[in-house]
């Protein structure tokens, strides 16, 4: 999409724990977790970067990981951009039903929101504030 490559993209289960990592099977297998420290910065995607490495455009693919309870993950792609499909999550979870998931015995962890939390940049924001609680989490 942004990049203009052709890319190659597969996902493979990973042991209870290991979280979503991204592998650049181009680069010789080189690995980007996606965790937080990993955020890069870029406009109209969201990026991972490690080592100077990168793996772009990846939003979608975690939305449909994320909405599909899939925690633990290996998604290999050959090049530097996660294929943008028709622009949306959709086709992603279509292939990973399709696919079919794998139940882990590893309990899942949730965020818990305990106060209200805010962080402003420029003239953009985001704020969140505790739930009501419902008993247990959901996703």
């Amino acid at each position: 999409m942004h990049g203009g490559e052709k890319a190659t993209l597969r996902l493979r289960p990973a042991a209870a724990g290991a979280g979503i990592v991204f592998v650049r099977t181009d680069l010789g297998g080189f690995e980007i977790p996606a965790t937080l420290s990993n955020v890069g910065g870029a406009s109209y995607a969201t990026v991972l970067e490690r080592d100077g490495q990168r793996i772009c455009t990846v939003e979608h693919l975690l939305a449909a990981l994320y909405a599909l309870g899939v925690d633990n993950v290996r998604v290999e792609v050959d090049a530097q951009e996660v294929p943008i499909l028709d622009g949306s999550s959709a086709r992603f979870v279509e292939m990973i039903r399709g696919a079919g998931l794998i139940a882990q015995d590893l309990p899942r962890e949730y965020l818990v929101i305990t106060r209200p939390v805010e962080v402003v940049d420029g003239r953009s924001g985001s704020r969140s504030t505790p739930a009501r609680s419902t008993g247990s989490p959901t996703h």
